[in-house]
């Protein structure tokens, strides 16, 4: 599934590349899988960026709503159950009704954490190398 994740952002740049009208390369830098295209110079009248758009639609909708299936789910495994003993627990009726009843967001769960995964990976590097300042050396430490 990581690999889905690589092919769309590949398959984005193989359609701005390939499908750009050859008046419009000059508008357009395209570099390894990302393209900047200067929409001052693009005029609105011939973007051809109505797939692109709709593929990045598709991906940051997903996000959101695995974003907030993960949301839910960390509600519902700590769910105030009793107010008047401030007991808490899991809420299994509440995370089968916001989310596992819905094919649909566990994918986008499923997409979102392996998004956040290569993400990660490809920073893991500079992330090591940063130097963090919490206020508290011990902190800091494990930082």
């Amino acid at each position: 599934m990581l690999s889905t994740v690589r092919n769309l952002s590949i398959r984005t740049y193989d359609m701005i590349h390939h499908n750009m009208k050859e008046s419009m390369r000059q508008y357009v830098k395209c570099t390894g899988e990302m393209a900047y295209v200067n929409l001052l110079l693009n005029l609105e009248s011939y973007t051809d960026a109505s797939g692109e758009i709709c593929q990045e639609k598709k991906v940051l909708y997903k996000l959101i709503s695995g974003l907030h299936s993960s949301i839910s789910i960390h509600i519902a495994a700590d769910y105030l159950l009793d107010k008047t003993t401030k007991l808490c627990g899991t809420n299994p009726d509440l995370m089968y009704g916001r989310v596992l009843q819905y094919l649909e967001h566990v994918r986008n769960l499923y997409f979102t954490y392996l998004f956040v995964l290569r993400v990660v990976t490809k920073v893991k590097y500079n992330l090591e190398r940063a130097e963090y300042d919490t206020g508290n050396p011990e902190e800091d430490l494990k930082a």
